[in-house]
């Protein structure tokens, strides 16, 4: 049986739970109960999933929104995709290969990749902080895998290229960004593992 959403404006439960809550749906098939996994979400109020033979037309507006999600994140993964993919045709083919007056070619490179700097950093700093405040160590982790991508790849073209120093530039900016993040993944862990055990 295919799983279907309801919508229920709830602001008491914050977390996904598995409940039994016969009193927020109506049961045409006229069963007593049935176990419903409340998920949140910020934008669609909250909405409850559970298995049942519901149609098209009981769907209530909270199903709707949780597919649009869906299709947005698909959207937003696949141009995510097609960044690193030009990304990496950039880096082992250059900006050379795009119409632009070779005199140009060296002041716009600069251009961009400050540009590139300035959002990475942005992101950096806001995600991180969202991060950290929320206690998420699957966002921070993440981050750590996002920060490696970048740092590694470009201190292999720096090697490649023998430009000595900016290999010493990632593995220090590789070390300044992963240290608090490590350590407040570490941290993070250990405080679910005494949670755990306290509730034991």
């Amino acid at each position: 049986m295919p799983q279907k959403t309801v919508a229920v404006s709830n602001s008491q439960w914050t977390s996904t739970d598995f409940l039994t809550c016969p009193q927020f749906w109506s049961d045409p098939s006229g069963a007593d109960e049935r176990t419903s996994r409340f998920s949140r979400n910020r934008d669609c109020n909250a909405a409850f999933l559970w298995t049942n033979r519901y149609d098209r037309s009981q769907m209530a507006p909270g199903v709707q929104c949780m597919m649009n999600l869906k299709q947005l994140l698909i959207w937003f993964s696949t141009v995510s995709t097609i960044l690193v993919i030009v990304g990496v045709v950039f880096a082992f083919f250059g900006l050379k290969i795009l119409p632009v007056e070779r005199t140009t070619l060296l002041p716009w490179q600069s251009a961009i990749y400050g540009a590139i700097m300035m959002g990475w950093g942005t992101t950096l700093w806001r995600v991180g902080r969202i991060a950290f405040r929320r206690n998420d160590s699957e966002l921070l982790k993440a981050l750590i895998l996002g920060l490696a991508v970048w740092l590694v790849v470009e201190a292999a073209f720096s090697i490649y290229f023998a430009v000595w120093f900016n290999v010493g530039v990632d593995i220090a900016v590789l070390a300044l960004f992963s240290v608090p993040l490590l350590k407040a993944i570490a941290l993070m862990k250990k405080q679910s593992s005494s949670s755990s055990s306290g509730r034991g």
